[in-house]
């Protein structure tokens, strides 16, 4: 076997039609701690099989396939620590849970908005009085649970910024003054300007204001255009072309209420 394709400890490997998580490496043996029997990944089994190197071909599962494994694995309950390659028994993520996503450079910090499949968790986190969505595939990511005294701080900012989680809702909302029926109040567009409108509480303004995208004074709300502002040009989102992408970026803000 070639120097870079040595299996080591927490590999994905694939012998036969079956793929499994490596627990060691010893003498020319392969131990897994849990594979799948079947090209579907319905059959999974979690006990210790040692495999002889010497009559058993077993290769290193490509990238595809071990994206695949670990995503069937976490269906099952289990997932591959990213600092140790050990597998261990999945937290079950649920929303309105406080949680710490590292996914590649970026850690952010916030609360499990939605959680519809195994693989990927949303979080809301507020940006001044604007609420941001992110997006993780923790089949690739890491994921923990705030500690208490970090969740009493992070509420307590989401709380400042104007935000109230709703448990019989499941969602955030928003606890921010509005102005009165008839009276005017400021939103951030799709092309990242300022705007003046009357409320008039139909569904259009109900979403503005819940979504964060509302602002009872002019210069709330063009403070926040220019961190939102500020905070994509950090972001350093670019089109193929060179060409800012900003408009690309408009679905992160507010639940598309803009």
């Amino acid at each position: 076997m070639e120097a870079d394709k040595v299996i080591k400890d927490g590999d994905v490997v694939v012998f036969g039609n079956t793929i499994g998580h490596v627990m060691y490496v010893r003498n020319g043996w392969v131990g897994v701690d849990a594979y799948f029997t079947d090209t579907n990944h319905n059959n999974l089994l979690v006990n210790l099989f040692d495999i002889d190197e010497s009559n058993i071909d077993v290769r290193l599962a490509n990238e595809d396939e071990s994206k695949e494994f670990k995503s069937a694995l976490m269906k099952f309950g289990y997932h591959i620590k990213s600092d140790t390659g050990k597998l261990v028994k999945s937290h079950l993520w649920s929303a309105g849970e406080w949680v710490e996503v590292k996914s590649g450079e970026s850690v952010v910090k916030g609360i499990i908005t939605e959680f519809d499949t195994p693989k990927s968790v949303v979080l809301s986190a507020s940006l001044d009085k604007t609420l941001i969505y992110y997006s993780f595939d923790i089949v690739s990511s890491e994921v923990r649970v705030l500690k208490i005294s970090e969740k009493k701080k992070a509420l307590s900012e989401f709380e400042a910024a104007g935000w109230h989680w709703d448990p019989k809702e499941l969602r955030p909302v928003r606890i921010m003054p509005r102005s009165k029926p008839g009276q005017m109040y400021w939103s951030i567009t799709d092309k990242f300007t300022v705007r003046c409108e009357a409320d008039n509480m139909t569904e259009k303004h109900n979403q503005r204001y819940n979504s964060g995208n509302y602002f009872v004074t002019p210069e709330e709300a063009n403070a926040a255009l220019q961190h939102l502002l500020t905070y994509l040009d950090g972001l350093r989102i670019h089109c193929h072309d060179g060409h800012d992408d900003r408009d690309g970026c408009a679905s992160l803000i507010g639940n598309k209420a803009l």
